[in-house]
């Protein structure tokens, strides 16, 4: 019997695009391993940008999991991002992922007191 294979980086994605919940789930179950520098840069570089809200989804979701830094320059950019994006869940992950680096700019922790109330993945990351 052979051990079920790790999903790819991705794959990750592909499902992420699929935007079902089961989909979500299987993302938010098997992100962990993934939370790599390199996938860091691709969600501050790429994904954010992403006109896809599940990419942008995605991205932000990589950003509040992830612990690596975040300099002041992509912080402010990704405040505004954060104020402004049609998407609930990516203005909740930006939020937890500005909060969780110490970011207390009254928009950032109005969002994430939002997130934490919301009955939504961002606020149990939060």
């Amino acid at each position: 019997m052979t051990e079920p294979t790790k999903p790819t980086f991705g794959e990750i994605i592909n499902r992420a695009l699929k935007g079902t919940d089961a989909d979500w789930d299987f993302v938010d179950a098997n992100l962990g391993p993934h939370l790599t520098p390199k996938n860091f840069q691709w969600a501050i570089n790429y994904g954010t940008r992403d006109p896809n809200d599940n990419a942008r989804d995605l991205a932000a979701t990589i950003m509040a999991r992830s612990d690596e830094l975040l300099d002041g320059a992509n912080q402010k950019i990704f405040l505004h991002q954060m104020e402004g994006d049609r998407n609930v869940f990516v203005r909740h992950w930006l939020a937890n992922a500005l909060y969780k680096r110490g970011n207390r700019h009254p928009e950032v922790v109005a969002m994430w007191e939002e997130a934490c109330k919301a009955q939504t993945p961002a606020g149990d990351f939060a």
